[in-house]
């Protein structure tokens, strides 16, 4: 049921997918296993990961195309899992906050937004 004749998605289509990875019911177990293993960050200063802890594990599927900035993962914490997206639409957006060749704004954006939904989730 993920896939139509749509050219876009959601977050919300995207935390189906990598439930589903997770849980192994997207395709056999040891093929979503390899799935997730190849989403481990390389390097790890990625969008996701680059504000969290060295030991938070992220399996991530990063992305753009023209204005559109996305990163998806799965965050592995010492309190448990959760799955993050980020769809950033930059259409229409000021210059100064899209990325340009000496500019990561869009990225920092990211990871900072990563962080804070880090942070909040490991609230006692």
């Amino acid at each position: 049921g993920y896939y139509n004749t749509r050219t876009d998605s959601s977050p919300a289509d995207t935390v189906k997918v990598l439930r589903s990875l997770h849980d192994a019911t997207l395709m056999e177990k040891a093929s979503c296993e390899e799935a997730l293993s190849i989403m481990q960050p390389r390097p790890p200063q990625t969008q996701l990961q680059k504000y969290l802890p060295r030991e938070v594990t992220v399996r991530r599927k990063s992305g753009s195309v023209s204005h559109v900035v996305n990163d998806a993962g799965i965050i592995s914490t010492e309190k448990g899992e959760y799955a993050l997206v980020i769809l950033c639409n930059a259409k229409g957006v000021a210059p100064e906050v899209l990325d340009d060749p000496k500019s990561n704004k869009t990225s920092e954006m990211l990871s900072r937004l990563s962080e804070a939904v880090y942070n909040i989730y490991m609230e006692d």
